[in-house]
């Protein structure tokens, strides 16, 4: 059986990797405000087209077929990641994150895990990334890229709420 180590071995420790927890930590913040942030708004510019007289003449069926691809989105576009924002950039931050942390062989603080879908990476926001539904003694959560429902038990009698967000 390994033997503990004492606060001046953990705190050593800790100072030997200072730079790497200032990056997870920086890493983290960054995730938050980019899961936070609203998506960006395209700004529209308004191009005016010449008179149809200088326009080359075009076959019906070149036209139908312009009109199609005109339409078409891309296979990653649907109505409801147009709210998303920059929830996929704050994935990518926890992602890089996780990666500095197993690199080199550092724990992350339980509080911050709890925040993190294991799955997919996505931040744990009430309302924002995930729903959230209290059941007699537990507290569910279901985050919406992977549909991961995470199950916290609490005391619903005591007078402190479970928190999700680190302050």
């Amino acid at each position: 059986m390994a033997r503990k180590k004492s606060a001046q071995q953990r705190s050593q420790a800790i100072n030997e990797n200072l730079h790497a927890y200032q990056r997870m930590s920086f890493l983290y913040q960054a995730a938050c405000l980019m899961t936070i942030h609203p998506s960006p708004q395209p700004t529209t510019q308004q191009t005016t087209q010449p008179p149809l007289s200088s326009q080359p003449s075009v076959r019906p069926e070149e036209a139908r077929q312009k009109k199609q691809f005109a339409k078409r989105k891309p296979t990653y576009w649907n109505e409801s990641n147009a709210n998303r924002g920059l929830i996929p950039l704050g994935r990518f931050y926890v992602n890089s994150m996780k990666t500095v942390g197993k690199r080199l062989v550092l724990r992350l603080d339980p509080n911050l895990k709890r925040t993190i879908c294991k799955r997919c990476d996505t931040l744990l926001i009430p309302s924002v990334t995930s729903r959230i539904r209290i059941k007699r003694t537990s507290l569910l959560l279901t985050t919406d890229w992977c549909t991961l429902l995470l199950l916290y038990m609490h005391d619903l009698t005591s007078t402190s709420t479970p928190t999700l967000q680190p302050s």
